[in-house]
């Protein structure tokens, strides 16, 4: 049986190089994009011309962290509580009553958690996709 194969099944840390390179280069080309177009913006709105690309990059890292706990979690705990986050993700669209969800841009389907912003849909795909591979 292939080492790598092995491995996964183990449900020991696996990735994919060429997945990460891919995702690596995304980041990157959109970093240079909101630089480029930002940096004019960033003075005439905050007086740093590297206000919008500090945060990219805070954002950025924030997302390699969760992405790396999220891809050292065994798979055998992602099926067991699949379900479970899904039907979390669903009582999260409680959102979209009137009056629960906070106003961003005119769209109301924004939840604020400790003053972080969190789009729900996003949340719930990514737990749909655990509960898909249970069923």
């Amino acid at each position: 049986m292939n080492k790598r194969l092995k491995a996964s099944l183990d449900g020991r840390f696996h990735f994919d190089p060429l997945l990460v390179l891919a995702c690596s280069s995304l980041l990157l080309i959109g970093f240079v994009m909101v630089a480029s177009a930002s940096l004019h913006l960033g003075v005439k709105v905050t007086g740093s011309e590297f206000y919008y690309p500090l945060r990219q990059l805070i954002h950025t890292g924030l997302g390699f962290v969760l992405g790396f706990f999220i891809a050292a979690t065994p798979l055998r705990m992602w099926e067991k509580w699949g379900a479970w986050l899904f039907i979390v993700g669903l009582l999260l669209l409680m959102v979209l009553i009137p009056g629960l969800g906070i106003k961003v841009n005119g769209s109301i389907r924004w939840l604020s958690i400790a003053g972080i912003r969190i789009q729900v849909s996003e949340v719930i795909k990514f737990f749909r996709s655990f509960t898909w591979q249970v069923m």
